[in-house]
């Protein structure tokens, strides 16, 4: 059994024709504890029927699965119900000012693929949408917001304006490696450093289009998840958006899914990730999917220390 998880292990990191060497090297702020179980899609879930075997049905059977009854209802936000009641203009900028807003992009060299809307490569097309988010954001958030990029190492650029993203946007990805726990750390370690009563509620939006690699980093990410959920003093200072970006990335899609539908079932405290795939995103655009991300997130109930109960916790 172990031999089989392991090769579907191996096959879910080979994505988007990335080298899966680790990169020389090591991140300034290390790492965390490392999974004791090799991450698998669905494969160690505990939603998962039938035979464990059955790797690749499994994988399949995950993205038409109900998400787990321990994580929030209605993670999807009300935008992609079908509905058309996402906000425009000032009322959309003003609803994402309420949050300290910190953006974590991808810019591995598989974001020069060209299979973004009118045939721009998907690091194009978050040019695009991070310039517009940015102008629309200037009025209400006179110090920007933190534009974090990664591949095999990271770059953190503080009170990024428009100009600052069209600048860094220049600027072509060459590097592989998709290191996500890098930034992940070192962006936790801040909020948790910095934290105020008085602070806004974090929202870190996470853009990449592949399966984190080299191959530890799977279960990297998912530990920095884990471990940020167990310090949160309630399940509204801090929310975890990941967009996949790009139509030609199945492995990458059902990474995102997994981790949103089962990071409690995994050990988290809270259910703090959201999770949006491409083409709901490139339907409604970055702004207004990140605007209905966190209409839905504040209309959920709060989950205080007080008010736990049940399998919400995990020591």
């Amino acid at each position: 059994m172990l031999m089989v998880a392991a090769c579907a292990f191996c096959a879910a990191n080979a994505s988007d024709g990335e080298s899966n060497e680790s990169p020389s090297g090591e991140g300034s702020n290390g790492s965390l504890k490392k999974t004791q179980v090799p991450f698998v899609l669905h494969a160690e879930s505990k939603d998962r029927r039938g035979g464990r075997g059955k790797i690749f049905k499994g994988l399949t059977r995950s993205l038409m699965s109900p998400i787990s009854p321990h994580t929030r209802e209605n993670k999807r936000p009300e935008a992609f119900r079908g509905e058309a009641s996402t906000l425009k203009g000032s009322a959309a900028a003003q609803s994402l000012a309420a949050f300290e807003l910190e953006l974590v992009v991808d810019e591995s060299g598989s974001m020069l693929r060209r299979d973004c809307p009118g045939g721009v490569s998907r690091w194009e097309w978050c040019g695009e949408q991070l310039s517009d988010l940015s102008r629309q954001l200037s009025p209400y958030v006179q110090h920007g917001f933190t534009l974090t990029t990664f591949s095999s190492d990271y770059e953190v650029l503080k009170n990024a304006t428009s100009d600052d993203v069209i600048e860094r946007f220049e600027k072509h990805p060459s590097s592989v490696g998709t290191r996500l726990s890098l930034p992940l750390n070192s962006r936790f370690k801040h909020f948790f450093e910095t934290r105020q009563s008085s602070s806004k509620p974090v929202l870190i939006v996470v853009i990449t289009d592949g399966m984190p690699h080299p191959r530890a980093e799977p279960g990297l990410v998912i530990d920095s998840l884990i471990a940020a959920s167990k310090r949160l003093k309630n399940d509204k200072e801090l929310t975890v958006a990941i967009l996949q970006i790009g139509h030609d990335s199945q492995e990458g899609k059902l990474f995102v899914k997994e981790i949103d539908d089962d990071l409690v079932n995994r050990g988290a405290r809270y259910d703090i990730v959201r999770s949006l795939q491409f083409e709901e995103l490139e339907r409604v655009g970055l702004v207004n999917a990140l605007v209905s991300l966190v209409r839905n997130f504040a209309s959920e109930p709060d989950n205080s220390d007080n008010s736990l109960k049940g399998d919400k916790t995990r020591d």
